[in-house]
């Protein structure tokens, strides 16, 4: 499987007490659609994190035979959601998380075991979130992120740029002065797209400290990142990491129009 971006070394953040080991590796690869239901993949160490990139836009009859080993209560929550590239997003999701954990785990894919936590992030049953193997998934339209990695919280969020009227309303209600002034200095050109990546990175991170939208969004800042150059296909991944007190962030652009971003924190003995 292609190996779309990698992104190695990153330094510890040198504002203030580190609390645990940075990430040292994070490596982006895309699956094919024959690569789906046999990833490859590499020894997971704790201080790598793997992040895995596919479309879902299959024909029904793969999805159907791959979906053969989900849980009935996957199924269900698959039936219940609307929209048909939602449906396949989640059962192929599904499937492919799996099939990861099940490779790292050294079991079957229909042995893997699901739980929550209090405000309902999908866990490894039988674990803490942040100790042992670690995932989260995202999908946005046809396209979903799987991140994983060992001993350290991980959230990760991509978003298509689309209209939103409002968006610099919910810049103003929702995020920090700091972050709402930092939207403003953009020409207005650039603004739709910083909003999608400034929403991408806070998603990212509330995600990963299992709080999700439950935490206000206005409640913590995030370093400031530049608008990332489009799409091109023909060169690796545009992606930019920058640090903060305890995590690593990543903000990428995995498809044309789509931002993205991921979220790790630091190891803890």
């Amino acid at each position: 499987m292609p190996i779309i971006a990698r992104i190695s070394g990153t330094r510890p953040y040198r504002g203030g007490r580190e609390a645990g080991a940075p990430v040292e590796t994070i490596c982006f690869r895309r699956l094919e659609r024959e690569q789906l239901l046999s990833p490859e993949t590499d020894v997971l160490g704790g201080n790598a994190v793997h992040v895995y990139l596919f479309l879902c836009d299959v024909p029904r009859s793969f999805l159907e035979q791959a979906s053969l080993g989900l849980s009935a209560d996957e199924r269900l929550k698959a039936a219940g959601l609307h929209l048909l590239q939602d449906r396949c997003c989640f059962l192929l999701g599904r499937v492919v998380l799996r099939r990861l954990l099940a490779h790292h785990l050294g079991i079957r894919p229909d042995e893997v075991r699901f739980s929550r936590n209090a405000w309902g992030k999908p866990l490894l049953a039988g674990t803490r979130d942040g100790h042992g193997l670690s995932f989260n998934v995202s999908h946005a339209r046809w396209l979903a992120c799987i991140a994983l990695t060992r001993g350290r919280r991980v959230g990760v969020d991509v978003e298509y740029i689309r209209d939103v009227p409002e968006y610099e309303e919910i810049v103003h209600s929702f995020f920090t002065a700091r972050e709402y002034d930092a939207m403003q200095q953009r020409v207005a050109a650039e603004r739709q797209t910083f909003f999608f990546s400034l929403w991408s990175r806070k998603e990212a991170f509330v995600k990963a400290t299992g709080e999700g939208l439950s935490r206000p969004l206005d409640s913590f800042e995030l370093p400031p990142v530049d608008v990332l150059s489009p799409f091109d296909p023909h060169h690796d991944m545009q992606v930019q990491p920058s640090r903060m007190p305890g995590w690593t962030m990543v903000s990428f652009v995995p498809a044309p129009g789509c931002v993205g971003a991921l979220a790790v924190a630091e190891a803890h003995p």
